[in-house]
């Protein structure tokens, strides 16, 4: 075969692989090269995350409390057979204490556990940020996101918590890759196919954990049959896109299982995928009609409805199961709550509870009911004084994104045995936000290098600001930013790419002669 041919199309399953093995190694594709081409840079940024990490898993053992304490206990249920009960049996998202479960399950039902499960997450993210980064602009701007990402303090200070944080990061980041090769028109080979395929099935068996699913278990069995039909055929037609956008929408259902808070990656997809088609309609019109142009738009509405169906799917198991358990086929039952921390009166756009007026809503046993009667407070609040109420958006915004403190302020601070010293507490405070400033302003002074209007280039920018808006419906707290962080860095390099660029072309005023 000469050098550089593709292989056979022919044969079964087996030899298609094979030969596509054989092949990966003369691919122009660009996608499996921004995963696996050995990039010393990205090696470093791997090493020097890794690093950081560890030693600051040396330097404090966080013990869990209240949020993080519910987690650790759903999770050891969960090894232990116990019903899938905190709050009730859909407070939490099941994504996040179900993968904690099957860390706990081989590694021992202890914070360590957790703690690996964070580390791994979070060099995860690395990768998937120089990949995101190689894919929209250059090796460069992968590298040097990579790098901000690894030192990015926030980001090393969480992976000492049992909160869902870290993990929720990577698989979102993750789904935004491959939505975004699926728009950019990138290639996958398929031995990378091979790779991936059984690993995103899997993670659909993440509704096995919960042990009350009965009969919803045949919704799961469908939902798993019916996504593996599709990677199927993805493998065998050599269907790219239709991998892609199947991982893709596979990876998005599993955020939503650990946070529902993914609804606006859904959402920035299907407005992605639209503008899309619309692009290939314009193209089409002003070429007279070109079917090519044409077709790829109707192909990428396609997508978009498979990209949602195959979400679904993932998530289906345990929305029939909560729909069995409590009546309602929810992803969780913490909206109402969250909307009466955010909308009430004396509300200041963080998170502030008032425990005398609202406290007996935890008195209301029935979490359906509790849930509903909480968003009924708040929307009273609303309609009574709609004035304050949107006073409080602003606030919220800033809440959300003016400090990146609370890993290291709040939850290795408060409720710790060991904390660290208030010099050295102060001295990292300082440290980490100013870093996150810095990488803020570099991502603004970048706007003219990252700035680009096809659909692929937006939808960074569309998660950002529809999570943005998303929490300025409830409430504001700077842990709301940390999965949106890594973007943000994709932008900082580009920042910091073009101010040398910037002060090279700059204007020079001569000054006059003074005679």
């Amino acid at each position: 075969m000469p050098s550089g041919a593709p292989p056979p199309t022919g044969g079964n399953l087996p030899f298609r692989i094979l030969n596509a093995a054989r092949s990966a190694s003369s691919s122009t594709s660009a996608f499996p090269r921004v995963l696996f081409r050995l990039d010393m840079w990205l090696w470093a940024a791997l090493g020097v995350g890794l690093a950081l990490r560890l030693a600051w898993l040396e330097t404090l053992d966080a013990v869990p409390f209240y949020d993080a304490q519910s987690y650790f206990n759903l999770a050891v249920d969960l090894v232990d057979g116990q019903p899938y009960e905190e709050y009730g049996s859909a407070y939490w998202p099941v994504g996040y204490p179900a993968t904690l479960a099957a860390f706990f399950a081989f590694l021992g039902k202890t914070v360590a556990a957790g703690e690996v499960l964070n580390v791994l997450a979070s060099l995860l993210t690395i990768g998937l940020t120089y990949s995101l980064g190689h894919i929209l602009y250059s090796r460069s701007v992968a590298r040097t996101a990579a790098f901000i990402v690894a030192l990015l303090p926030s980001q090393i200070f969480a992976n000492t918590l049992i909160l869902s944080e870290v993990l929720f990061t990577a698989v979102q980041l993750g789904a935004i890759v491959l939505i975004v090769a699926a728009l950019s028109r990138a290639e996958l080979e398929d031995d990378l196919r091979r790779i991936f395929a059984p690993k995103a099935a899997a993670l659909v068996g993440l509704a096995f954990l919960v042990p009350a699913v009965n009969g919803p278990s045949i919704v799961a069995l469908f939902s798993i049959a019916v996504i593996a039909i599709i990677f199927l055929l993805a493998l065998t037609r050599g269907s790219q896109l239709t991998f892609l956008w199947s991982a893709a929408a596979v990876l998005t259902g599993y955020a939503l299982l650990i946070r529902p808070a993914a609804l606006p990656l859904v959402a920035a997809a299907i407005l992605a995928a639209l503008l899309m088609s619309r692009r290939s309609g314009l193209s089409a019109a002003s070429e007279g009609g070109g079917r090519i142009n044409r077709l790829l738009g109707r192909k990428t509405l396609g997508y978009a409805g498979l990209y949602l169906g195959v979400s679904f799917l993932v998530v289906a198991p345990w929305m029939m199961r909560n729909f069995t358990e409590i009546g309602t086929p929810t992803l969780s039952t913490t909206g109402g709550v969250n909307f009466l921390i955010g909308n009430h009166d004396g509300a200041n756009g963080c998170w502030s509870f008032n425990y005398e007026e609202h406290g007996y809503i935890w008195e209301i046993q029935d979490e359906v009911e509790r849930e509903r009667e909480a968003f009924r407070q708040g929307f009273n609040f609303v309609r009574s004084d709609p004035l304050q109420a949107v006073s409080l958006i602003p606030l919220r915004f800033d809440c959300m994104w003016r400090e990146d403190g609370d890993a290291l302020g709040h939850w290795n601070r408060f409720e710790q045995p060991e904390a660290l010293d208030s010099h050295t507490h102060n001295l990292l405070m300082f440290v980490n936000q100013w870093y996150y400033w810095l990488l803020l302003g570099v991502a603004v002074i970048g706007v003219p290098a990252w700035l680009r209007t096809n659909p692929a280039h937006l939808v960074p920018l569309l998660v950002v600001a529809l999570t943005t808006g998303y929490y300025l419906l409830f409430v504001g707290d700077d842990r709301y930013h940390q999965p949106l962080l890594p973007l943000i860095a994709v932008w900082g390099a580009c920042g910091i790419g073009f101010l040398p660029r910037w002060w090279r072309q700059r204007p020079i005023t001569w000054p006059r002669d003074g005679g």
